[in-house]
């Protein structure tokens, strides 16, 4: 007959497993799953081929292609993650090797692959790009990726924390144990960012998803998960309860103003421009009587730092006055605006290295002066830098108020920065501190200081 000749899309072929002997079969569906609609056949291994068994030849594009192999390199990755989380349990438990830097280094090659077109692309590749995203999505969707990451994050979530999983798994998987979690979560919401169809059929697990939110070392990933489902997938909110909104709502007692749990919160009100009443009047029953979640928040106290036009610096060879001395007058402090108390301190700072801006510090909040080595600052009661506060006596001794007034001396010769308070010494100052930079008077504070 000739040499075998193989023509894509024309020549019928039958696969062997070449080590086994073994032929690549269908299994058979049974009557009961054949009533219930059409159905996947399943591929099996079979002592005997079959003739009905012949596969036709595609020629698929780059790209498919590529797909291809990624998702054959993934799914082998993450199943042996996962039966190697399954043997952690063992008897063998020692012996287990966690490709932890492996599954790490994917995950991010991963997200990066299902990235958002850049929305300053022209629109026609724009759309281009939009398409071949959905096609990787979908083919990664049929072959059980979304199962597969599913089962990954079940089996992390066995541990409650780093430590745990440290004990069984070692240092380097311990370590990075949040890592991972956060990722998988990210990775599940780049699967179905923008493509309707995944978000639908992912919504059906948002009791799984909310039962997640306890876990506050990944709420992060939960929350982007949560957001992509209830954007485009408007059915979602047909499975959306009141005990989800309720677990979600707890999150702003847990973690602040985060933009991602009142991002989630807004798309639960409003679904394509059209306002869902129930969801609307819940979320305020919860959050605005006796509360100020949202109109000004309990949680975080917001700190602001003003300094005027002045450096001061020396030099060798320098004539500049090595002395100086300003004064703050307080014109009003109301105090507990917030339930934090009201952050009020003067002093100095350094421009080479403070740089408040909103968003740093603690929480949510600001840094203030003191909060870091290259500020020194005084509130009345204590002497602060490094954000370690050492208390000082004074005649009067309180916390800053209405009609105070500071007065802050620097010396750049000594060095030394010593403070008065209505023209009272306080009894203790900064000395020997770093010169470096150009100093400048700074104060910081929080609302209801004037």
């Amino acid at each position: 007959m000739g040499i075998a000749e193989i023509k894509y899309g024309d020549s019928v072929c039958f696969i062997m497993h070449v080590s086994t002997g073994l032929w690549l079969s269908y299994q058979a569906p049974d009557a009961k799953s054949s009533r219930l609609g059409p159905l996947k056949r399943r591929a099996v291994l079979s002592p005997e081929g079959h003739m009905d068994d012949g596969l036709t030849l595609q020629l698929c594009q780059h790209e498919e292609s590529r797909a291809a192999r990624i998702i054959r390199n993934t799914t082998h990755l993450f199943t042996q993650f996962i039966r190697g989380l399954d043997s952690l349990s063992g008897e063998k438990a020692s012996e287990v090797t966690l490709p932890v830097s492996e599954v790490l280094e994917t995950l991010n090659d991963l997200i990066e692959y299902f990235q958002q077109p850049d929305s300053e692309l022209e629109h026609e590749e724009k759309q281009r790009q939009l398409r071949s995203l959905i096609k990787r999505q979908d083919l990664f969707k049929e072959e059980g990726m979304l199962t597969l990451v599913s089962h990954a994050i079940d089996r992390l979530n066995v541990y409650n924390s780093a430590a745990e999983f440290e004990e069984l798994a070692g240092e380097e998987a311990g370590e990075a144990w949040k890592d991972i979690l956060n990722l998988l979560y990210e990775l599940l919401a780049a699967l179905i960012r923008g493509n309707r169809t995944n978000c639908t059929q992912f919504s059906r697990k948002l009791d799984w998803l909310v039962s997640k939110l306890e876990r506050l070392e990944s709420s992060s990933g939960i929350l982007e998960v949560l957001y992509c489902i209830l954007n485009e997938s408007p059915e979602s909110l047909n499975i959306i309860q009141k005990a989800h909104i309720k677990s979600i709502i707890s999150l702003l007692y847990k973690h602040g103003r985060n933009y991602k749990i009142l991002d989630v919160l807004c798309s639960l009100c409003v679904c394509n421009g059209v306002a869902v009443r129930a969801n609307q009047n819940f979320i305020c029953d919860h959050l605005l009587p006796k509360r100020d979640l949202l109109l000004q928040t309990r949680l975080v106290n917001d700190v602001q730092s003003m300094r005027p036009n002045i450096f001061l610096g020396m030099s060798e060879g320098s004539a500049q006055y090595k002395k100086w001395y300003f004064e703050l007058i307080i014109d009003q402090v109301d105090n507990f605006v917030t339930s934090e108390p009201t952050h009020l301190r003067v002093g100095w700072a350094t421009t080479k290295g403070y740089a408040p801006y909103p968003g740093g510090g603690e929480g949510w909040g600001g840094n203030g002066a003191g909060d870091d080595l290259y500020s020194y600052a005084f509130d009345g009661l204590h002497l602060w830098s490094g954000r370690i506060p050492r208390a000082v006596a004074s005649i009067n001794q309180h916390l800053l108020n209405s009609d105070d007034v500071v007065s802050c001396c620097l010396d750049l010769g000594a060095p030394s920065m010593s403070f008065r308070i209505n023209g009272q010494p306080v009894q203790g100052m900064f000395e020997d501190f770093n010169v470096d930079g150009f100093f400048f008077p700074v104060v910081s504070f929080s609302a209801g200081v004037k």
